[in-house]
Parts: structure tokens; sequence; C-alpha cells
């Protein structure tokens, strides 16, 4: 267990399958307070949030679609009024080609109020997304790209959301992207 992020308040959008849930099961087991983001996945978040308590934290769903911004700041306050505060935000939903560039803005802007601002970039991972939108050849095609021959797991990307969430492990970090792609990409 990583002990600074028990009661931890974690607001993960995307929630309901995939990486964000993966991450969100795994806050649980550091006994967090995670808020389950879905759009259209309501019982799939639903059980993800039972999961999340079941692992040890406590979990809230909170709805909506986030290429809203009225409806992004519906999402925060329901958050706030459900847990009372955030700790943490990992924006899993979406656009993640715009992440570096924010990663970077956001990291220097936010410094001077103890904000520390990190991403994590998913190589191939194996979620619902590819089920739906890569072929099997096209699968086959990004696994040989990939010097550890092999898809990640939403699991493996866990990890990287809890350093980057305890102070413990990571705080003396920001503007940084954790690349968790098993060597594909390498700077």
């Amino acid at each position: 267990m990583i002990e600074d992020l028990k009661n931890k308040v974690v607001l993960i959008t995307g929630a309901s399958t995939g990486i964000g849930a993966a991450a969100a099961i795994a806050f649980g087991k550091n006994g967090a307070k995670v808020a389950v983001h879905y759009n259209k996945s309501k019982a799939e978040a639903e059980k993800v949030a039972a999961q999340v308590e079941k692992a040890g934290g406590k979990a809230m769903l909170v709805g909506g679609d986030v290429t809203r911004s009225a409806v992004c700041r519906e999402i925060v306050d329901k958050t706030v009024a459900g847990f009372g505060r955030i700790d943490v935000l990992i924006n899993n939903a979406g656009s993640k080609g715009f992440v570096s560039t924010i990663t970077h803005g956001l990291a220097k802007e936010l410094v001077k109020d103890r904000i520390r601002v990190n991403a994590v970039a998913p190589g191939v991972i194996a979620t619902p997304f590819h089920d739906r939108y890569s072929t099997p050849q096209m699968l086959e095609g990004f696994k040989a790209s990939i010097p550890m021959n092999r898809l990640g797991t939403a699991d493996e990307c866990a990890g990287a959301f809890l350093f980057l969430a305890s102070e413990q492990l990571s705080g003396y970090m920001t503007g940084q992207i954790l690349d968790v792609n098993g060597g594909q990409y390498m700077p």
C-alpha cells in the first residue's frame, strides 16, 4: 500500500473501462476515494465503483460528456460535493495528442500553487478501444514494433498513475510524461 494515497480524492475521467478502470481499482486498493467518471457506460462504471469499494476504497459515480466544458464543471462540482475536494485528477478520457503540450504548460503555470502536473502516455494497451477499432492484423503489427513483443495491459498503466499521485514517491516531479509502451517509443 502507498500510504500517502489513503483518503486522497481522485477524479478519473473515462474510468468505466480500460486504463481508467484499472487506475480506479488500483487507487481503491490504496484506500483512496475515487470519483469514477463515465459517459455512456454507466453499468460498467457501477461495476468499477463496486470493485473500488471491495478493494478498500470509497467510490462515487459522476457522469457526463467531457467534450462539453459546462459538463466538466458539473463533474468537478459533483466530486467536490461528494468527497469535499479533489487531490488528484486523471484526465483519461479522449484527445491524448494534446497531453504533452498541456502538461508542460500547466506544470509551469501551476507550480507556484504547489500543484504538480504530470502525464502518463500509454502505448498500445489491450483495451476495449482496440477490441472495437483495431483488427487482429493491426494488433500484430503493433506488437512487432514493440521491443517487449507484446501489448500492454491496463493494470500496467495503473502503477504509473499511483506513482505520480504519491507525494512520497514523486513529490519532486512536475511537467513529466511517463511513457508506458514496452519500449515502442524511446526518446
